[in-house]
């Protein structure tokens, strides 16, 4: 049989298949009102007959893979399968199966999808690919039993055994109910019915299904839900089945979010979504103190996570204007309320309440219960050294000297970020030397390092890739093999790979991965470049050029961002225009992706106007980059003046700053530039941060400063100017 023929055949089969699923749907489908059991119906996908003879047989594994590839764009599945099913290639097979299980159109049937869980266990998007399965097990013909034991299995790479989705968790209360495990069921159809997202058709599916076991509790729930998350359309066909109040509280919602004048009469002030408008519409009306008091009586636990957020987002807003008008007890309030055990926002909440107990409260006591959870809540070298220094810095204020000096040591041990520098400055200061940054010795991965990355599976799947051109696979198979690296020398290897396939922001991405588990890759995580000399014109010191560019474009030329921000240091066009006129250059837009000398030296230059305009301020400079240049000013207004001031003034300058992605961008920015400093002096230099916070003068009285027209932020478009707040950015948080 020619592999035309065992295609056609392999097609055949799939099509038979695939009619059987069909007429199972139709069934399933028509069954619905009279049997609780039945599956709520999902579409199966459909394929359309590939003509073999129409083109020549893929000659190399490179151009078998790119052809199937191509298939899947155009949504051709059935060549797809059909080349999964005849190639030799366990490369290719395991490839398409992936590609299969995690296309957007959704294309996969259960038992792909079972199949890819199965035997791609260090693959990307294994979450995606578990929903997906829970989705597609209604239809199914297996077992109650077979059902359970999939959905209660812990998969690989996932942090908890059970049903990830809305989907699954009805699916296992439907195979419990017909189990006869009533009380378990009834737990997971109220968790899958509050908690999750369904189209409109899937929800009436399940209200069809599981009508006669769901509580007007239940539909209560869910509308709230549907509320925070926005979905008032599709909430309006339960309320005739919530209970009386549950349904005037919505209506009172959905009227004060479309802006009507609504009384509150008879509605219960206890619903948190109410509460919630009534504090958005307080502050938005200049009644921060009302709107205060009613925030203090909402506690979000329990809340669906969208409202979580919403309600987060209103505290971070009464919580910087509870700092810039130095009202530091409400600001202690809004902080230490905040109801999180975890995660990011646990950490900010936590951070910011210590913070402001310590320094404008007076409480070094309360302030070190908050920073002792914080330290045992965070993981990231970021966070573990930000909570040390500040429970050094407490302990200073306690007189206790020795536990300071022991956490001051514990932060340092992380010399390559922001408070683990501060805390070596403080530790250098107590001896009456100056703190030093010393690097490891920069070295190449070894023939050992590079056989044992090679050996891994995943490698022969990313060289396959990278063979055929495809780069944005090819980046996230490397990023996924990067989490299952455990040495500094296959860091280096996966490092020097990616620079070798001209893939520098990946390399610097690897190498970012291995410092967040203690690998420190010098030569990989901070890369050097040329920076060129402009004759006439004005320089700024190359690490901070340097640093800039690792946190905008992580050292991709190519680099583009959503706001059109382009090349190494992310120049918007009007931007690079404006500065290339200024210092009498010839210009091209195409070269800044094109030519990245070019980039750097608008780049550079564009970096020393702005320490220029700021009076030498490295942290203005930096908050401008990201925010634009008219921020820093406003902040320095708001928050009071730093340059040339204390150390501690200039730290807190810093943590005031409204916008959690300028803030962390500022802090990252400095700690890069002691690192490039280290670098270009041989691997070790003095650890300026202290300086660096604190560099440059305070403006004369009477002073006008020019930014050319179109000087705006490099790196794209600040916040709104209205907005107050955002929700905190990840730390560190990777560069656009």
């Amino acid at each position: 049989m020619s592999v035309f023929d065992t295609r056609k055949a392999a097609f055949a089969i799939f099509v038979t298949g695939l009619l059987t699923s069909s007429s199972l749907f139709t069934g399933m489908a028509l069954a619905q009102e009279a049997a609780p059991s039945t599956p709520v119906p999902v579409p199966v996908p459909t394929s359309v007959p590939v003509d073999f003879n129409a083109a020549p047989i893929p000659s190399t594994p490179v151009e078998l893979l790119r052809t199937a590839l191509r298939a899947a764009e155009r949504g051709d599945w059935s060549y797809v399968r059909a080349t999964q099913a005849t190639t030799s290639d366990a490369r290719i097979r395991n490839l398409l199966l992936w590609r299969l299980a995690t296309a957007d159109s959704n294309p996969a049937s259960f038992d792909e999808l079972r199949q890819a869980l199965d035997q791609l266990p260090f693959y990307p998007s294994r979450q995606s690919i578990r929903i997906r399965a829970e989705q597609r097990l209604a239809l199914t013909t297996l077992t109650p039993q077979a059902k359970r034991a999939f959905l209660e299995r812990k998969e690989q790479g996932l942090d908890h055994a059970g049903p990830i989705s809305g989907e699954g968790k009805l699916e296992l209360a439907s195979v419990l109910f017909a189990l006869g495990e009533r009380e378990q069921a009834k737990r997971y159809l109220a968790d899958g019915w509050r908690n999750h997202r369904f189209d409109s058709a899937s929800q009436a599916a399940y209200l069809a299904r599981f009508g006669s076991e769901l509580t007007t509790e239940d539909h209560d729930a869910r509308v709230d839900f549907l509320l925070w998350t926005d979905r008032i359309t599709q909430s309006k066909p339960l309320w005739p089945l919530m209970s009386e109040s549950g349904r005037l509280n919505a209506q009172r919602r959905v009227g004060i979010e479309a802006g009507d004048t609504v009384t509150l009469t008879g509605v219960s002030l206890d619903d948190r979504g109410i509460q919630y408008q009534r504090v958005r519409n307080l502050r938005q009306a200049g009644r921060r103190a009302e709107a205060l008091a009613l925030l203090m009586q909402i506690d979000s636990r329990g809340l669906p996570e969208p409202g979580q957020d919403l309600i987060w987002t209103e505290r971070r807003n009464l919580l910087n204007e509870a700092i810039i008008t130095r009202d530091w007890q409400a600001a202690y309030r809004i902080a230490s309320t905040h109801g999180y055990q975890r995660g990011e926002r646990f950490a900010d909440g936590e951070f910011i309440s210590g913070w402001v107990a310590l320094r404008f409260l007076n409480q070094p006591t309360v302030a070190l219960e908050h920073f002792k959870r914080l330290e045992s809540g965070v993981r990231t070298p970021v966070s573990r050294a930000r909570a040390a220094y500040w429970l050094g810095r407490t302990a200073e204020v306690l007189n206790q000297p020795d536990i300071a000096q022991s956490h001051y040591r514990a932060a340092a041990a992380f010399p390559t970020v922001y408070y683990g520098q501060l805390a070596a400055v403080k530790l250098a200061e107590t001896l009456g030397q100056v703190a030093q940054l010393t690097l490891p010795p920069e070295k190449k991965a070894t023939q050992e390092d590079r056989d044992r990355l090679n050996s891994r599976s995943m490698m022969a799947i990313i060289n396959l890739l990278s063979d055929a051109g495809e780069n944005q696979f090819f980046r996230q198979f490397a990023l996924a093999l990067d989490d299952e690296l455990d040495t500094e020398g296959e860091h280096q290897a996966l490092s020097e790979y990616a620079r070798a396939k001209d893939e520098p922001a990946l390399a610097v991405r690897v190498a970012k991965a291995g410092l967040n588990r203690g690998i420190l890759a010098t030569e990989a995580a901070y890369p050097l470049m040329p920076i060129p000399r402009i004759v006439g014109y004005g320089q700024i010191e190359d690490a901070y050029t340097l640093a800039i560019t690792r946190q905008e474009s992580e050292f991709n030329t190519r680099a583009v961002s959503t706001a059109n921000a382009r090349g190494l240091m992310q120049f918007l066009p009007a931007t690079a225009a404006s500065q290339a006129r200024r210092m009498g250059l010839e210009h091209d837009t195409n070269w800044l992706i094109s030519r990245p000398s070019h980039n750097v030296t608008l780049g550079s230059a564009h970096l020393f106007d702005l320490v220029n305009n700021f009076y030498g301020s490295y942290a203005m400079a930096a908050a401008a980059y990201n925010a634009g240049p008219g921020r820093p000013r406003q902040w320095v207004q708001t928050y009071g003046e730093f340059r040339e001031t204390d150390l501690e003034t200039a730290i807190d300058w810093v943590e005031k700053i409204p916008f959690s992605e300028t803030r962390n961008y500022v802090q990252r920015v400095l700690e890069n530039i002691q690192v490039y400093r280290a670098r270009l002096n041989g691997g070790s230099a003095p650890i300026g941060i202290a300086d660096d916070l604190r560099r440059g003068k305070r403006p004369p009285p009477i002073f006008n400063v020019t930014i050319a027209p179109g000087a705006d932020q490099p790196g794209g478009p600040p916040p709104e100017p209205s907005q107050q707040s955002e929700p905190p950015a990840p730390e560190p948080k990777p560069a656009p």
